[in-house]
């Protein structure tokens, strides 16, 4: 994608971890001949017998989805998880005021559905726009994305981003190089230097750790909220961003935001057909993977 019991006695708690053990060995022996796997869907290591891969501009979104897939996602699932991931861990190459785009193989069928979503173009600009924003694209594409392939529900896949920006995570180089390129214009911002600035002075540097609590409170309203996605264009997320929009010069408008609400407003679908392709198998049905 382009684009965290206390025992009563010794002797109790003795006991128990000698039933576990008992348990393990017969779940292990029934999931060897059955298939089924003993940890529960939604919980990493659910998938057994088979191999999957993640790959991402920033380790930690590659491990959200990684981690998605092993608890028995989909590689939408995984995408979509990766790709609001990338909005806290590398916000200088994925963010929720973009787009993106994804192929999806159907293994199955042997086609492939090119799902695209750029950020949205403007024309009629407000008087005193002199900062241009586009249309914000990326999450109602994931969530155009997500609608017909995904296994677990949309809020699951926002909630490891939340954390991430709540809980705070360490810079990348990627994201340590990327910062460096535009530190003076990150400086110069009030906004930007708090949560890319250094105490010290300068941009935030390689291993440093960056939280982004207003970032985790706007994935937190996405997932809770009654609107969900749509929240962001029709919601109190969209007048909020409206707001700081015409504060920045960015100029958006409620009116621009509510017209991009729907799933299949500028995400456009393309269908190509591919020979090769195969579906990884698993407890829970398995999921399509694509190179």
């Amino acid at each position: 994608m382009k684009l965290g019991r206390a025992w009563f006695g010794i002797g109790l708690g003795l006991a128990l971890a000698a039933c576990q053990t008992v348990e393990s060995s017969v779940d292990r022996t029934v999931d060897a001949v059955t298939g089924r796997s003993a940890i529960p869907f939604g919980t990493p290591g659910h998938v057994t017998g088979f191999l999957g891969g993640v790959a991402a501009d920033e380790p930690r979104a590659a491990i959200v989805a990684r981690d998605i897939l092993s608890s028995g996602g989909s590689a939408v699932d995984a995408a979509v998880a990766g790709a609001f991931a990338l909005a806290v861990t590398l916000p200088s190459r994925a963010g929720l005021g973009g787009g993106g785009a994804c192929v999806v193989l159907d293994a199955q069928r042997g086609v492939a559905r090119a799902i695209v979503f750029p950020a949205g173009g403007r024309t009629d600009l407000p008087a005193g726009t002199d900062r241009p924003a586009a249309l914000p694209a990326m999450a109602r594409g994931l969530f155009a994305l997500h609608v017909n392939a995904g296994r677990f529900k949309i809020e699951d896949l926002i909630r490891p981003a939340e954390d991430l920006a709540r809980l705070g995570t360490e810079i990348s180089r990627t994201l340590a190089d990327d910062l460096a390129v535009v530190a003076g214009p990150l400086l110069a911002d009030p906004s930007a230097r708090q949560v890319f600035g250094r105490a010290g002075g300068g941009v935030l540097k390689l291993g440093d750790r960056i939280t982004q609590p207003d970032l985790s409170a706007t994935l937190a309203q996405l997932r809770a909220s009654a609107l969900g996605i749509g929240d962001l264009y029709q919601g109190s997320l969209a007048e909020r961003l409206v707001e700081g929009s015409v504060m920045s010069g960015g100029g958006l408008t409620e009116a621009e935001l509510r017209a991009t609400l729907g799933v299949g407003s500028g995400v456009a679908q393309h269908r190509c057909v591919t020979r090769h392709g195969r579906r990884p198998t698993g407890s829970h049905g398995g999921a399509d993977a694509g190179g």
